[in-house]
């Protein structure tokens, strides 16, 4: 893995999001330092709202309810979409319905893989994420094969059949009729180094994607796809492959399936940036969209060496953000840019060490005892006196003596923390200098602090204040 990742959205900033809540936390995190009112409706960060005063608008993770229920029904049907693209003059593959209810569908399908000709690929009509998606099936035996197992595993009814087109799969994220970045999703693999076996290769690879926010929740599972991929080639998971030699293991580029993402913002050709801003176009009401492309650089002209594939009204924008490879694209940025261009993010820099605290935020959503949470609005100096101290406190405090301390914190607004590693107890302020000041002298009954011991605090700053046991 070797990625540098937007320096607004660094590791430490979005540690409490990895996974699935890291679309939203950061869409709203921009939001917030932007001096916006941002309100949680739901304790995984999925749905929740974003105000300036006169536009309210209600996010479902990087989806804002611009988007329309219409346009998402069509997005939803692989085969509708390429209707509504193909008649907007975007390129992309021929494609039919293939209903497994009725009488014959199995010489129906094989007469119209021979009609197109193989390669083929077979997916569900409705679906996300690479699931049930075969590609490059080249014979007839290897489509009966797959679409016999997938009308009995695959949820859903309906199927396509599509002519296979040969490229790298790339997702292309545009917001309104911007462009914003673009990725290579390689299929999953692993590279040998001459003494592991396959099985070792995608342990050691599923341990460095753990630690990526967007990856950690995304490994490489051992499936009916990946036993059969190696079988093409001859191998088992004790398979030894000998150094730098990649071996595949599927035929989808998804993330979700455990394939890296490259990032190629700077390198997409316009006409290709070009046709997934058409697409979205295409689709009436769709405000964002991941635009799916298969690109093959080597084809010319550069017209005809590209399809677009699907479109996904509610893209996962960290995959943009934090690729395995390349520099992650700032997503949040651009959003708020096109959906509140009245506002703007600060030029102060020190704005991209602010962050939320999520644990105190989102405990009356979890617990059931809230339906939305408001997020104080970010105070406009940024908390210029960020200090460290050592505090020679007994953790647990009772319950005055915390009770006390958060008053403190309350009537003097700052921001901070309180915990004790191993045998040295830490105090960490946030806020103007009178205000770390006045809480200084309100909580001095309560504190023991070593103040000789002051330094400048350089890690993250969550508003509110939290006391560690």
């Amino acid at each position: 893995m070797s990625a540098v990742w937007p320096h607004h959205f660094e590791i430490d900033v979005v540690q409490e999001a990895f996974g699935a809540r890291l679309a939203g936390y950061t869409i709203a995190l921009e939001a917030w330092r932007r001096g916006l009112r941002v309100r949680f409706l739901d304790s995984q960060l999925r749905k929740y709202e974003i105000t300036d005063g006169t536009r309210k608008i209600r996010f479902d993770k990087s989806r804002p309810h611009l988007t329309t229920g219409e346009a998402i029904r069509i997005e939803q049907n692989k085969h509708l979409t390429a209707t509504q693209l193909r008649k907007a003059g975007v390129p992309v593959p021929e494609s039919w319905v293939i209903d497994p209810s009725h009488e014959g569908v199995e010489r129906e399908l094989l007469n119209l893989a021979d009609q197109i000709g193989y390669p083929v690929v077979l997916k569900p009509l409705r679906g996300s994420m690479g699931r049930d998606v075969y590609t490059n099936l080249g014979t007839p035996a290897e489509l009966t094969g797959t679409f016999r197992y997938l009308t009995q595993n695959a949820t859903g009814n309906k199927l396509v059949l599509e002519k296979h087109f040969s490229g790298q799969d790339y997702r292309v994220l545009v917001v309104g009729d911007r462009f914003v970045a673009a990725c290579l999703r390689k299929p999953a693999n692993v590279t040998g180094d001459g003494s592991s076996t396959i099985q070792q290769l995608i342990d050691s690879k599923n341990a460095l994607r753990r630690q990526n926010p967007y990856l950690c929740k995304k490994p490489i599972i051992l499936d009916r796809e990946v036993q059969e991929y190696l079988a093409k080639q001859n191998l088992t998971i004790n398979s030894i492959p000998a150094e730098g030699t990649e071996v595949p293991l599927r035929g989808k580029a998804n993330a979700s399936q455990g394939g890296d993402s490259i990032d190629k913002t700077a390198e997409i050709p316009d006409a290709v940036k070009d046709a997934a801003i058409r697409s979205v176009a295409a689709i009436p009401g769709l405000a964002i969209a991941g635009v799916d492309i298969l690109y093959d650089a080597d084809r010319t002209p550069v017209e005809d060496s590209f399809r677009v594939i699907e479109l996904n009204s509610r893209p996962e924008i960290e995959i943009n953000m934090y690729p395995w490879e390349g520099a992650g694209q700032d997503a949040p940025k651009h959003i708020l840019d096109v959906f509140y261009p009245a506002s703007a993010r600060s030029d102060d820099p020190t704005i991209t060490k602010l962050a939320l605290n999520l644990e105190q935020l989102l405990a009356p959503l979890r617990g059931a005892s809230a339906d939305q949470v408001t997020v104080r609005k970010k105070p406009s100096h940024n908390y210029p006196v960020r200090t460290l101290y050592r505090h020679g406190l007994t953790l647990p405090l009772s319950e005055q003596e915390e009770s006390n301390i958060y008053l403190a914190a309350r009537q003097a607004s700052v921001s901070g923390r309180l915990w004790r590693e191993g045998n040295v107890g830490y105090l960490a302020l946030f806020g103007t200098a009178d205000r770390v000041h006045k809480f200084l002298r309100l909580a001095s009954k309560q504190l023991q602090l070593e103040l000789e011991s002051e330094e400048r605090w350089t890690g993250v700053v969550k508003q509110g204040f939290h006391i560690s046991s």
